[in-house]
C-alpha cells in the first residue's frame, strides 16, 4: 500500500510543474495552444502539455557596445546601458502570444517580451542621443536618462503597450566618445586654460601699472608740499612774522651753510 501511495504521488509530481514566487507560468496544451489564463504561485499539472515558467518581478537587462550617433554625426566609441522593466503579470499570456519568439532567455530565468523590450530600448537611445553633440553627452547624462525613458514611453504607447509594459529606470555605465574627440576636446580645454593664464597676466601687470602710477603721482605730491612749505617758512621769517621755527634738515631759505 505504502508503495503504491509513493508511486502515485511520484507520478503526480512528475506530471506537475511548479510556479515559484514572483514568476507566473503559462500553459501550452497538447496541440500546441497556449491557454489564456496564467498559473500562479504552486503547483500545476502538466502530463499533459506543458508549462512555461516567466519571470514577473522587475527584471534588469544589460545593454553593452551600443554605438549610437550623436547630433554631430559622431559615433560613441562605446556606451553601456541597463534599464528594469516589467510587465503587468495577467496580460503575460497574451503578450507572449502576439509577440511570439521576442521572449529572453536569462540563465534559468525567462523574461517575457525581453527583446521586444531591448529593441525599443536601443531605438529611444538613438533617438535621445541624434539630440547631442558629443561633446555634451557627458555633461548631460541625467538628462539623457530620463529623456531615454520617455521616449520608451512614447513608443509603447504608440504600440498600445503603455499600461502593460512600463520601463522604470535607465542607468548609464559607460558613455566614451570617439578618440578624435577627445583628444580635440583636450587641446580646445588646453588653449582656453592658456588664453586665461595670459588674461590674468595682462590684468596683473596692468594693475601694478597703476599701482606704480598712483605712488609716483603720489611721491610729486609730497616733494610739492615739501618746497612749498619750506618757501611759506621762508617768507614767515624774512617778514618778521615767524618767532620759532621748527628746521626742517633739508631747509635751505635764508642760510649759506659751508
Amino acid at each position: 500500500m505504502k508503495m503504491l501511495i509513493t508511486l502515485l504521488l511520484c507520478m503526480t509530481f512528475v506530471g506537475c510543474t511548479r510556479v515559484e514566487t514572483g514568476h507566473v507560468g503559462v500553459r501550452v496544451d497538447f496541440y500546441g495552444n497556449v491557454e489564456p489564463q496564467e498559473r500562479t504561485v504552486g503547483w500545476h499539472q502538466t502530463m499533459v502539455g506543458h508549462m512555461i515558467v516567466y519571470v514577473a518581478n522587475e527584471m534588469t537587462i544589460g545593454l553593452d557596445n551600443l554605438h549610437p550617433q550623436t547630433k554631430d554625426r559622431s559615433t560613441l566609441d562605446d556606451l553601456d546601458l541597463a534599464f528594469t522593466y516589467s510587465i503587468d503579470p495577467s496580460s503575460i499570456a497574451d503578450l507572449v502570444v502576439k509577440y511570439k519568439g521576442r521572449d529572453m532567455h536569462m540563465d534559468r530565468d525567462i523574461y517575457p517580451l525581453g527583446q521586444y523590450v531591448v529593441n525599443v530600448m536601443t531605438t529611444a537611445t538613438s533617438d535621445v542621443f541624434a539630440r547631442y553633440d558629443a561633446l555634451d553627452a557627458n555633461n548631460n547624462r541625467e538628462k539623457i536618462r530620463g529623456q531615454i525613458r520617455d521616449q520608451v514611453a512614447m513608443i509603447l504607447k504608440e504600440d498600445g503597450l503603455q499600461a502593460r509594459i512600463r520601463v522604470h529606470q535607465v542607468f548609464i555605465k559607460n558613455l566614451q566618445i570617439a578618440k578624435q574627440l577627445q583628444e580635440s576636446a583636450l587641446r580646445v580645454i588646453s588653449a582656453q586654460n592658456d588664453l586665461k593664464a595670459k588674461e590674468f597676466e595682462v590684468q596683473t601687470g596692468r594693475k601694478e601699472a597703476e599701482r606704480l602710477g598712483l605712488l609716483s603721482k603720489n611721491g610729486a605730491n609730497i616733494a610739492y608740499m615739501n618746497a612749498k612749505a619750506n618757501a611759506d617758512i621762508a617768507e614767515g621769517i624774512k617778514a618778521g612774522k615767524v618767532q620759532t621755527v621748527v628746521i626742517p634738515y633739508d631747509f635751505r631759505g635764508l642760510l649759506q651753510v659751508k
